[in-house]
């Protein structure tokens, strides 16, 4: 069964949305996201990728520390075009990215146990 989450509309230099869609991997696996752009016939609709949560996890690090390196003048080009397309104000925008924060923070402190076999 698979959900979809969310849409990105006119995204990248071609302008074709970009669909991310919650599925059922297989067992090891669980739940994975699917992140598509057009049937990936040509370089304006590339295909898909499949993130399972551990890639999601890891993308959203990435993702997040190349935001924070984004300059102020950038940031502030990107507050108001977010403001203008999707009338986020820019309160609201800010605790969207606290949210994502404070959800890094706790997964961050997950411990991660390795079974080591004898």
């Amino acid at each position: 069964m698979s959900i979809k989450i969310g849409v990105i509309k006119r995204s990248g230099i071609k302008g074709t949305d970009l669909d991310i869609t919650q599925f059922c991997g297989n067992e090891k696996n669980k739940q994975m996201l699917w992140i598509t752009q057009g049937m990936g016939l040509s370089p304006e609709e590339p295909g898909f990728i499949q993130l399972t949560l551990l890639d999601t996890y890891q993308l959203v690090r990435i993702l997040s520390g190349w935001i924070n390196t984004v300059n102020k003048n950038s940031a502030e080009v990107l507050a108001k075009k977010i403001s203008l397309e999707e009338g986020v104000s820019r309160a609201s925008f800010i605790k969207d990215l606290d949210l994502v924060a404070a959800t890094l923070k706790s997964l961050n402190q997950i411990k991660i146990v390795v079974k080591r076999q004898i």
